[in-house]
């Protein structure tokens, strides 16, 4: 069954391809209909990958979003590379991959299927994922720590103090009535009213990303579940359970590591879940998948019995939202529930920790509900896999010349190996095809979503099946 038959039939959330606004949005509906048409996901995020060099890459990758889970790190284009020591301004950077984009969705690309046959294939880029402080520049807002600075909706913020801080933060508490979300065609009319200076809504100005073709600004840039769940509120709350010396809820204490590791460590992880528990006193140095795992499979049993009840209770209003969101298939009841546990989470971090901790990556767990709804399960639509694959980008290249061009040849060189590959090794001896296969798939490390809690299984990343489009 392929995908477009799946969005006819589906009664759940998984792929993008079964989420409300890729089954009922009629442009949308329109282009995957008719003819040999693909849609992609993009990304962009900065890469150091010298410490000794204040140079930074700065890829745009893609992926084709009715490819199941399973296959689609098989097929990521690589549209663009920007090598240089500051942030690239949004306008050059974005400018070629979005002319690519408006030729793609009005001519297609040409290719030969296997019996000859020349065919052409429409492309339209309907999502983007990165994190909070790009996203802003992308669409030309305020930062998210300034006054309305969420890309999503119309919230106006508010400042307060954290303990022992020096400064004020922007926080986001819980209002009602709930702040109007934001919609394209709203945002384009303030953009093009406002200025650096006169900003109207957050906005700065004209994002050029109104001009890639049938792209929705608000509903198209989908809050990222790896930085703003794992790496936003896990981590900010595993922290301060950890360090909030004199706490109520503060259990830090060297006895208390000491307790937590001795459990955590005792720990035999399943085969999918790559990443073997590390001590807590190494939290600092966490990947997201770690934050993850410690959240949704460990965290229960360390902090009972240490965490008072009332936090305990609250701590697992996250929890369970996000287990319930990171299934492999999410019912429609699954997200009313998760909806409900997030309000209440939200509004209990006002109550239990005070309003300055009501961070921006507490307040995108609202809006990562209307985005399952809209686009699928977050873990189809994560950084997680363009994370890793940026990477692999950086220990493609030797030196500090030409490193745009090294990357390029490199990933050229390994695509050429796997046509070859294609065209002799299903025609060699059984130990040579299985020596290639072993080869071939552990170019990359596997970063698994184990279980059905979280998704889909694991992935084995391969870099000789990335594909490339011109720079």
């Amino acid at each position: 069954m392929d995908s477009k038959e799946l969005t006819r039939n589906a009664d759940f959330k998984s792929e993008i391809f079964t989420g409300d606004e890729y089954c009922s949005n009629p442009v949308i509906q329109s282009f995957v209909s008719i003819g040999s048409k693909i849609t992609l996901t993009f990304n962009t995020d900065g890469i150091q990958p010298v410490r000794s060099s204040p140079k930074s890459l700065w890829p745009i990758l893609c992926t084709i979003n009715e490819l199941p889970y399973d296959f689609v790190d098989k097929f990521i284009l690589l549209s663009s590379l920007w090598h240089c020591e500051s942030k690239p301004g949004s306008d050059s950077f974005m400018k070629p991959f979005i002319d690519e984009m408006r030729h793609l969705y009005e001519s297609g690309v040409e290719w030969h299927d296997k019996h000859g046959n020349k065919q052409v294939t429409k492309v339209l880029a309907l999502i983007c994922i990165c994190d909070s402080p790009a996203r802003c520049v992308l669409c030309e807002m305020t930062q998210f720590n300034g006054e309305f600075g969420c890309t999503f909706c119309l919230h106006p913020t508010e400042t307060a103090r954290k303990e022992f801080a020096k400064a004020d933060v922007r926080v986001y508490p819980f209002i009602s009535p709930i702040p109007p979300t934001r919609t394209h065609a709203t945002t384009l009319t303030a953009a093009n009213a406002s200025t650096e200076n006169d900003r109207i809504d957050g906005l700065i100005g004209l994002s050029r990303l109104f001009l890639l073709t049938q792209f929705d600004i608000i509903k198209g840039m989908v809050p990222d579940s790896m930085h703003a769940a794992w790496l936003g509120v896990s981590k900010q709350f595993i922290t301060l359970f950890l360090e909030s010396t004199g706490k109520p809820f503060y259990m830090g204490s060297q006895a208390d590591i000491a307790a937590m590791d001795n459990t955590l460590l005792g720990v035999q992880p399943i085969n999918e879940m790559l990443r073997t528990p590390r001590s807590l006193k190494f939290r600092s140095f966490f990947k997201a998948t770690e934050y993850r795992n410690v959240s949704l499979f460990y965290s229960v049993v360390l902090f009972k019995d240490r965490l008072p009840l009332p936090n305990l209770k609250h701590w697992l209003l996250f929890v369970n939202a996000m287990r319930l969101l990171f299934k492999k298939k999410i019912k429609p009841s699954h997200i009313e529930l998760a909806r409900a546990l997030i309000v209440n989470f939200i509004i209990g971090v006002q109550d239990f920790y005070g309003s300055a901790h009501v961070s921006y990556n507490v307040h995108l767990l609202f809006h990562m509900v209307d985005y399952v709804k809209m686009w699928g399960a977050p873990w189809r639509s994560s950084a997680f896999l363009f994370e890793h694959v940026g990477g692999v980008m950086a220990k493609r290249f030797h030196g500090s010349t030409h490193v745009n061009k090294q990357i390029f040849s490199s990933f050229f060189a390994a695509n050429a190996l796997k046509r070859f590959a294609i065209n002799h090794i299903p025609n060699a001896s059984a130990e040579i095809q299985q020596l290639y296969e072993e080869l071939d798939c552990n170019v990359l490390p596997r970063h698994g979503i184990p279980s059905e809690t979280i998704g889909k299984g694991h992935v084995h990343n391969n870099t000789h099946n990335l594909k490339f489009e011109r720079g």
